[in-house]
């Protein structure tokens, strides 16, 4: 199964999807770094710290200012994720259904398509499984571990709140258990949580520091904490799209699953889920994953400003989780054998990996993507995000100045042209020096409306370049 899950993380890393306007603008902070010349305490954006941008550095030297760089941080930040999860899945017992679990939510089609791209969100799922891994361990300075791994996952993203939520949640249902059946005390509980605020303190310090005094581009929390009544209204409209993998697999190919089919899946993974519930009801376990999840989702929603897919993988990955222990719950009874579980989590593995590759990966190495919208609840998306760029790179390579009034094309131009291709980005203050101009190709059939361009700029498909001024 780790063979599988390396191959399927692995394959078309630095290609599928294309490089995305979001990886370009944390690429160019890796580039800001290295030219510092001092300790850098910012990241690309207050609420996302500088940590990753460090890791990336070997990778950026050695495969240049590429896509592939960004994601290879991420897919080694997986295979370690892969491990800590089969090790709690031992932890956990129940003849090993864990395993069952593990499969479910690692061959999701969240975690397959959203979790290779090279952003620091992908981490989230990475620290929650270590955080957890440490609390399941018998070190005997866990808990200060607990409060350091804590901080440094808010200090790379300020989203993994949600994240710490539902693990703060699910450690009171365990730690509540635990005092009853007086394996532990209420002092030991007390201690415990001091040091873990005390090791989160030193993990979160400096980035919170830097959340304090940069404001700028954090929005204003309270007016997004006021709105959360409309998004919990419509929060019905997402969960089929994110659940099903529906928007997942649309921002690759536009093309959205049937309203039947996202119906039919996320009814699945639902049912399983409640059946995890209700046949395990009675162990504090089941209640930590349960009750962890609605922390996880309460907090998220007053913190987010509109739905946005990246947002909910943790979410959707815990579902799928549970999915996959309510199915071995299910047979369990059936199989005396524990050897088993482990053979249906391959066949689940093997399987979500075969739909995935046939619904998305053939058809995004055919196509190269979409300009199709789509939609992720009460709001559409446009697949463009993450269309293929190889043809882009060509045709800028060697082509001057260029400039993009697309945040997202230009976020791409800036962090490409730091690999000495030959071409610069023209500057906002004054794009009237950009020798060539590039958008959008919003239909894949239409022509450019200039054509003195290169050859190899006529023929893209996803973009547009056209003869500027300068």
């Amino acid at each position: 199964m780790f063979m599988l899950f390396v191959a399927v993380n692995l394959a078309y890393l630095g290609s599928v999807p294309g490089l995305m306007g979001d990886e370009g603008s944390e690429g160019e902070n890796v580039y800001q770094v290295r030219e510092a010349g001092r300790l850098v305490l910012i990241g690309e954006r207050s609420y996302i710290g500088p940590l990753i941008d460090y890791l990336r550095i070997p990778f950026v030297m050695m495969f240049g200012y590429n896509a592939l760089a960004l994601r290879v941080v991420m897919f080694i930040f997986s295979v370690v994720l892969f491990w800590l999860a089969v090790d709690l899945a031992n932890k956990a017992g129940d003849d090993h259904g864990g395993m069952m679990a593990v499969a479910a939510g690692l061959f999701s089609p969240a975690y397959i398509l959203y979790q290779r791209l090279g952003w620091a969100i992908t981490l989230i799922p990475f620290f929650t499984l270590l955080i957890i891994a440490i609390v399941a361990s018998r070190s005997r300075f866990k808990w200060w571990w607990v409060g350091i791994v804590g901080g440094l996952g808010l200090s790379n993203h300020i989203l993994f709140t949600g994240a710490a939520a539902g693990i703060a949640v699910g450690l009171a249902v365990m730690g509540v258990a635990r005092i009853k059946e007086r394996k532990i005390n209420a002092k030991g509980f007390v201690l415990g949580a001091i040091l873990v605020l005390v090791g989160g303190s030193l993990g979160f310090g400096s980035q919170a520091l830097v959340l304090m005094k940069m404001k700028e581009d954090q929005g204003e929390p309270t007016m997004v904490a006021s709105a959360a009544e409309e998004r919990w209204q419509v929060l019905p409209q997402l969960m089929p799209m994110v659940v099903s993998g529906s928007s997942y697999m649309a921002a690759y190919t536009g093309a959205e699953l049937k309203h039947r089919d996202t119906l039919l899946i996320t009814g699945i993974v639902m049912i399983l889920a409640g059946i995890a519930w209700l046949m395990n009801w009675r162990k504090p376990l089941t209640w930590a994953w349960v009750l962890g999840m609605g922390g996880q989702l309460i907090v998220l929603m007053f913190m987010i400003d509109r739905f946005t897919l990246r947002y909910f993988v943790p979410l959707v990955l815990s579902l799928w989780a549970m999915a996959g222990w309510g199915c071995w719950s299910i047979v369990r009874s059936w199989f005396k054998d524990r050897q088993w579980s482990y053979r249906m989590a391959f066949v689940i593995a093997g399987l979500l990996t075969g739909w995935i590759v046939w619904q998305v990966g053939w058809v995004y190495l055919a196509t190269g993507g979409s300009s199709n919208d789509f939609s992720i609840g009460n709001r559409t998306n446009k697949a463009t995000d993450l269309v293929q760029t190889k043809e882009l790179e060509n045709c800028v390579t060697g082509a001057g100045t260029v400039y993009a009034e697309d945040i997202h094309i230009r976020n791409r131009l800036i962090y490409l042209s730091r690999g000495n291709r030959g071409f610069v980005v023209a500057s906002e203050e004054d794009p009237t020096l950009a020798e060539y101009w590039v958008s959008y190709r919003m239909t894949p059939e239409g022509k450019c409306e200039d054509q003195t361009v290169p050859q190899e700029c006529q023929e893209m498909k996803y973009f547009c370049v056209t003869e500027g001024e300068g």
